[in-house]
C-alpha cells in the first residue's frame, strides 16, 4: 500500500457525524424533559459505538423494561437502520442541520422495518464474510481469521482505533481481487448487493460510473442481512 493510500484510508476514518439526540415527547416519564445528549459518531462505524451512552442518559427519564433491544431511533420520523455504517445513514438522509437530530424510543419497536439491535456485531462478521468471499472468490480467508482477531477488528471499529483495525483489515486483502463488493443502498428500499468484476471483458478497469449504469433492477435484492 503506498503512502497516499494509507493517507487517504486515515483521512476517511477521520470523517465523524455530529448528533443531537432526544427522547421522544411521548415517552418521557420525569417531570421534565432530560437534556439533549450531543456526540459525533464515525462514519466508517455503526450508531452502536454510542447506543449505550445514549440508552444510560435518557433511561433515568424513560419507560422501563423493554430493555436495550427495544431502543430505537428516528430520523425526521424515519426509523434509522442500525445496520447501516453511520456514514451510509446520513447521506442517506441527507439532514438540512448539523449536528444531526435524532430522536431515540424505548417502545413501540418497528418490526416490521427494522431488525431488533442486539446482533451489530454479529451483523458486522457476516458482511465481511460475504465481502472476502466475493473479493478473493473462496471463503478460505474469512474461515481462517481468527477468533481474536475477529474481536479485534470489531473492537478496533467500536472504539475508532484506525491503526488497530487497518492492521488486521490489510492481511484480509487480496493483491488481484476477482470482484469488488459492492453495496447499493437507497432510503426505503431493499440493499442491491452486486459483485462487481474488477475489469470487464476486454480489459479495462470498472470505473464508479460504469457500475451505475448498471441496471438495479435485474439484481436480487434483499434487506441487508
Amino acid at each position: 500500500m503506498t503512502a497516499i493510500s494509507r493517507d487517504l484510508e486515515l483521512e476517511i476514518w477521520d470523517g465523524m457525524v455530529p448528533v443531537i439526540v432526544t427522547l421522544h415527547r411521548d415517552e418521557v416519564t420525569a417531570l421534565e424533559a432530560p437534556e439533549p445528549f450531543y456526540t459525533s459518531v464515525p462514519r466508517v462505524t455503526f450508531l452502536s459505538a454510542v447506543s449505550n451512552e445514549i440508552i444510560e442518559h435518557f433511561a433515568p427519564s424513560a419507560p422501563m423494561g423493554g430493555g436495550n433491544n427495544s431502543v430505537w431511533f428516528d430520523a425526521d420520523g424515519s426509523p434509522l437502520d442500525w445496520q447501516l455504517p453511520m456514514g451510509v445513514a446520513f447521506d442517506l438522509h441527507q439532514p438540512q442541520t448539523l449536528p444531526w437530530p435524532l430522536v431515540v424510543h424505548f417502545t413501540s419497536f418497528p418490526d416490521k422495518v427494522l431488525v431488533r439491535g442486539g446482533g451489530a456485531e454479529q451483523h458486522f462478521y457476516h458482511s465481511l464474510k460475504q465481502g472476502l468471499f466475493l473479493e478473493h472468490g473462496n471463503s478460505s480467508t474469512a474461515m481462517t481469521l481468527p477468533k481474536d482477531e475477529q474481536s479485534q477488528l470489531w473492537a478496533a471499529l467500536q472504539q475508532h482505533e484506525p491503526l488497530s483495525f487497518c492492521k488486521i483489515n490489510r492481511r484480509l486483502k487480496c493483491e488481484r481481487p476477482m470482484m469488488i463488493p459492492t453495496r447499493f443502498v437507497k432510503l426505503d428500499e431493499p440493499c442491491a448487493q452486486i459483485p462487481v468484476p474488477v475489469a470487464s471483458p476486454d480489459g479495462e478497469p470498472t470505473t464508479l460510473g460504469t457500475v451505475l449504469e448498471v441496471p438495479r433492477a435485474t439484481p436480487p435484492q434483499r434487506k441487508t442481512p
